[in-house]
């Protein structure tokens, strides 16, 4: 049942409380990829501060029609190899080679920063990261909370409203609308080819974990094989 309260933020969902699809678009067979899991960065950005105030990775895995959202602490301390801190250095100068991913946009410009924390935390955590996304501080403040534990999880709020009924149909357009909201390095056509398993999810399909590891002072240090085992378990990839 949903909390008929809860007002999703206006920027990113009025739309969807709002809109009637008069004509839902029709859902093409070639729309709907064979790859089995897709793995996304959200950036959560405070662009009056320039500062990344939270990470999450998104795990879709398309088999078991399961997500799962990881915390990673911004204050996660991460040593680039030679070869990609050399790489760097030849267009940021003064980059560190150990770096917390606070730091991020302070060490690179504008969208470097992003497309450079993608490869840091890539090499780091040995895995391939599909996409990410930068989401306004604001819109993800409507979504999201900090649990007691530390952890970023959806609103129970917002989960009920994933409960409601949404035919694939219209959800290609609600979709459609959302993420041109959001700045990413996917288009629209890349992410609706996995329409039909995020139709299919109810709110006990996602789950939510802190990023393996433990704080030691001011710095969070990953627990490197830890991370990519239990990656990879949740994407069925041996």
């Amino acid at each position: 049942m949903v909390n008929k309260k809860y007002q999703l933020p206006e920027t990113v969902f009025e739309y969807i409380q709002t809109s009637k699809v008069s004509t839902p678009a029709e859902i093409k067979p070639e729309e709907v990829s064979l790859k089995l899991n897709i793995k996304t960065v959200y950036y959560i950005f405070d662009d009056e501060n320039k500062q990344i105030e939270h990470i999450l990775l998104e795990l879709l895995n398309c088999k078991t029609k399961k997500m799962q959202y990881i915390t990673i602490p911004t204050s996660t301390k991460l040593t680039l190899s030679n070869t990609l801190f050399q790489t760097m250095k030849e267009t940021y100068v003064s980059v560190p080679q150990i770096m917390k991913l606070s730091m991020l946009y302070q060490y690179f410009e504008n969208q470097d920063a992003f497309t450079n924390g993608i490869d840091i935390m890539q090499e780091a955590f040995g895995i391939h990261i599909d996409y990410y996304t930068i989401m306004d501080k604001q819109d993800y403040k409507e979504v999201f909370e900090t649990s007691k534990e530390g952890i970023e999880v959806i609103k129970d709020e917002y989960l009920a409203y994933l409960d409601q009924t949404v035919t694939l149909k219209n959800m290609k357009e609600l979709m459609s609308k959302f993420y041109s909201i959001q700045k990413t390095n996917y288009d629209i056509e890349q992410r609706l080819s996995y329409l039909e398993t995020y139709e299919s999810l109810k709110p006990s399909d996602i789950t939510f974990q802190m990023l393996q590891g433990e704080q030691k002072n001011e710095a969070f240090v990953p627990d490197f094989e830890n991370i990519k085992r239990l990656i990879l378990e949740f994407c069925n990839i041996s």
